[in-house]
């Protein structure tokens, strides 16, 4: 319904950059939603507060002190990932933040 004027599409949380959330969000007039190409002509909301997800610091008072093996960062955008591992990495843990196409032995 993204293409209908009257209707309305309501966000609710964190849209990463890249995603097609974020560039809805952002104000695109057309998006690519399963190969077509979609006019956006609906009303856009977001709500935000909604996230579920731990921030910087909640994550590294997680982690607490805790020396694993190797800790592989897989979620969230690139400079929030390189931020949490630099403070690991501070702590002398091995950190690594796979790109696509990286490949790891578990």
């Amino acid at each position: 319904n993204i293409w209908r004027e009257d209707s309305s599409v309501v966000f609710v949380g964190y849209a990463a950059q890249g995603t097609l959330a974020r560039r809805i969000i952002d104000g695109a007039k057309t998006v690519r939603i399963f190969g077509e190409e979609v006019h956006v002509a609906a009303s856009i909301f977001t709500i935000g507060g909604f996230s579920a997800h731990a921030d910087h610091d909640e994550l590294l008072a997680w982690y607490g002190d805790q020396r694993p093996p190797r800790t592989v960062l897989v979620h969230g955008e690139d400079n929030g990932r390189e931020g949490i591992a630099k403070v690991l990495r501070a702590r002398g843990l091995q950190v690594d933040c796979p790109v696509i196409g990286d490949r790891y032995s578990l």
